[in-house]
Formats: C-alpha cells, sequence, structure tokens
C-alpha cells in the first residue's frame, strides 16, 4: 500500500484496534546504501506495533542493512514481501518471482533471526494466475 501505509494512517489503524500493522515495502539493497527516502519510510515515529516490509535479493545488502540497523521504538520485526506482482519487480527476481527461490528467501529469513528480529513472510499462491 505504497503512500497509504505511512505512519500516521498505522497509528490510525492501531488506535481503532489492528494489533500490528506495516510499513510500505523498500527494498533493502537502497536502506543499506543509505537511500535517504528509503529510510525515512522505514522510520516509526511512535509505539505503534509495526513490522518493517522489505523486498529485495542480495543477501550480501541484507547482510549490510542488517548489520547497521537499529530498531525504533514500536518495531517488531521484518516481513518479507514476496507477492508484488509488478512486472518491472518480476524481470528482476523481485516480488512473487521470489516464490520460485525458495533457497535463498529461506538464507535470507535465518539472516534476519540471526540478528535477532521476528519475520514473516507476504506471498502469493503463484506467478502463473492473475
Amino acid at each position: 500500500m505504497e503512500k497509504y501505509s505511512h505512519s500516521s494512517m498505522r497509528t490510525i489503524c492501531h488506535t481503532y484496534g489492528a494489533d500490528l500493522t506495516f510499513t510500505e515495502q523498500v527494498r533493502f539493497e537502497s536502506l543499506a546504501k543509505g537511500n535517504k527516502a528509503s529510510l525515512s519510510r522505514i522510520q516509526l515515529h511512535d509505539s505503534t506495533p509495526t513490522m518493517i516490509q522489505i523486498g529485495g535479493n542480495r543477501e550480501k545488502l541484507l547482510e549490510q542493512f542488517l548489520s547497521d540497523f537499529v530498531p525504533d521504538h514500536g518495531f517488531t520485526g521484518f516481513n518479507f514481501n514476496l507477492c508484488c506482482p509488478s512486472k518491472s519487480y518480476i524481470r528482476q527476481g523481485l516480488g512473487c518471482a521470489m516464490i520460485t527461490r525458495y533457497t535463498k528467501v529461506d538464507r535470507m529469513v535465518k539472516m534476519v533471526k540471526d540478528y535477532g528480529y521476528d519475520v514473516s513472510i507476504k506471498l502469493r499462491l503463484g506467478l502463473n494466475q492473475e
């Protein structure tokens, strides 16, 4: 929900009963490179329980991001987006194309857990149906 799941919206949802909220998807490659716009999208401004939704496929950059990551108050873990149907993402092997790369996904999930963070996965049933 790009441009809709900002901090204010997450806080409103939590106030009215959501147990957990999610940021919009951010590519961890851009986070690892210190992209200011991407970093601002994962900044948490209050204690609303929030998982940071990430996407990407370059394990080395995930490791780089995690090694520098300092969680904000309200952070509850990471959510891997394996469901984005964008044709651009699929061509890059991202989003729902990652479903077929389960060994890589398993390594990335374990990497996040090794840093002591909770992790979940958002996914679709497959690539072939629209």
